[in-house]
């Protein structure tokens, strides 16, 4: 199922899947209606004036239709890789994979494609047609149709490629995708200070001593998704326990260590292997399905190069920055799952590795934080973004997490900014950090004094 999943994101993704859907159905649309035409009586449709045509008529009308669309297509193929060519220059080009999801684009090129394959078909019939009884009235009818929904479409595909290329749009589709990640990843709310996710301790963990068998990697690439249901199932088949040395988003060359298998010489080792290898779905790119890490990427990758000289784009920074704290408040409010996952008898079955609270606020703050030391407004947002992530933090260790974040910011901008005033409101929010965080005290080795030298 995972890795269906995975092959449906991958068509969801392409410019091809639904224009080609589109282009069946025009097909069948062409084949279809002729037939209507020859089935209804002359006298039916000369009835209505709407239906109402000649041969010669239609002829004209399709041909001028299927022209225009072929045109058309082209230029909408223009326009969006255009599109795409200025919007990866400006926020990454790890964002080409959310403009190709888009279904406004899709849906057009589907429609102008569709429509320009229908006026073909059916003006290849209507050139046989001449000088026959049968007048493909309904056939006209809907080309005219067709091509009066595809400029409605036109119309509207250009507004929305215009809002695309704003930097507030790609900044809210961005952070969409990273709070679809956190509630496919995270689902559950928590109802009471939940338990932290520990490091495997082998020590109190039988089943994880001893030797092992090690299950290399198949091929070079980024782990896309891990099949825990199948593996709970091998492990359960061949009575062992599975750990796994990768997550969603690793990167993996040919011939390293996947997982270990213990104990080693359980059940039949060969086939056992084969059907781990076949539960990581491995691939060329990161995807946000299973990889938070992905989504948070995404999204600090534009803050990072919106701050980079080049671009100097402080304000859209800011937008990053506060979609990640309000998703980064979401995620401390959900249940973590347990790195030890155990079948119906509580027998060990697979030890993962799933990403902590910590790594993924990391992953967000510190290349910000890194490029950042010189802005003022920058480091203010970092700081109220995390003193709006603490007023949802309900455990000790997450609270060390945003205590020790606060502290990197703070010695960044003593460093950076040169103006006393300016580090005095730095001290001020650390201030509002601190007091939302006042039920936790803060870990030993976070002190919150200037590193630098008064100046």
């Amino acid at each position: 199922m995972t890795r269906l999943i995975h092959l449906w994101d991958a068509f969801r993704t392409s410019f091809w899947f639904i224009p080609a859907l589109m282009g069946v159905a025009a097909v069948l649309l062409a084949f279809a209606l002729p037939e209507i035409d020859s089935r209804m009586g002359r006298d039916v449709a000369e009835e209505s004036a709407w239906l109402a045509t000649t041969v010669s008529a239609g002829q004209t009308t399709v041909s001028t239709i299927a022209g225009a669309s072929v045109t058309v297509t082209g230029v909408v193929f223009s326009i969006t890789m255009v599109t795409l060519s200025l919007t990866t220059n400006q926020f990454g080009p790890r964002l080409i994979r959310a403009f190709m999801a888009d279904r406004t684009a899709q849906i057009t090129l589907g429609a102008w494609v569709s429509t320009s394959l229908y006026c073909l078909i059916i003006l290849r019939l209507i050139r046989g047609l001449e000088g026959g009884a049968i007048v493909p009235h309904i056939s006209v009818l809907a080309s005219v149709v067709l091509a009066t929904v595809d400029l409605a479409i036109l119309v509207y595909f250009v507004h929305h490629t215009a809002e695309m290329v704003q930097p507030s749009h790609v900044v809210r589709e961005v952070a969409g995708d990273l709070d679809d990640a956190i509630d496919r990843l995270f689902p559950e709310r928590i109802g009471t200070p939940g338990a932290e996710i520990e490091p495997v301790d082998r020590a109190a963990a039988p089943a994880l001593s001893g030797q092992a068998r090690t299950v290399t990697v198949p091929r070079d690439g980024y782990v896309q998704g891990v099949d825990e249901p199948a593996l709970m199932q091998i492990a359960k088949d061949a009575d062992v326990t599975i750990e796994l040395l990768h997550r969603p988003g690793d990167f993996v060359a040919d011939g390293l260590s996947l997982a270990r298998v213990r104990p080693p010489g359980r059940g039949d080792a060969d086939e056992t292997d084969r059907r781990i290898r076949e539960a990581f779905v491995i691939g060329r790119d990161r995807t946000p399905r299973q990889d938070l890490g992905c989504a948070i990427g995404e999204l600090t990758e534009i803050a990072v190069r919106a701050l980079s000289p080049g671009v100097n784009d402080p304000f859209t920074a800011v937008q990053c920055i506060d979609g990640l704290s309000a998703t980064f408040g979401r995620l401390a409010a959900r249940d973590r799952p347990d790195p030890h996952r155990y079948d119906d008898d509580q027998n060990l079955r697979i030890v993962a590795r799933p990403i902590t609270f910590g790594e993924a606020l990391g992953e967000a703050y510190d290349p910000i934080r890194q490029y950042c030391r010189g802005s003022l407004m920058v480091n203010e947002t970092l700081l109220i973004g995390l003193g709006r992530i603490a007023a949802t933090v309900d455990r000790p260790g997450d609270a060390d997490e945003l205590f020790r974040q606060a502290e990197m910011i703070v010695r960044g901008s003593d460093e950076g900014l040169s103006e006393p005033r300016d580090r005095e409101r730095i001290r001020r929010r650390l201030a509002e950090v601190r007091i939302a965080l006042s039920q936790f005290d803060p870990p030993a080795d976070v002190s919150f004094e200037s590193r630098t030298a008064p100046r």
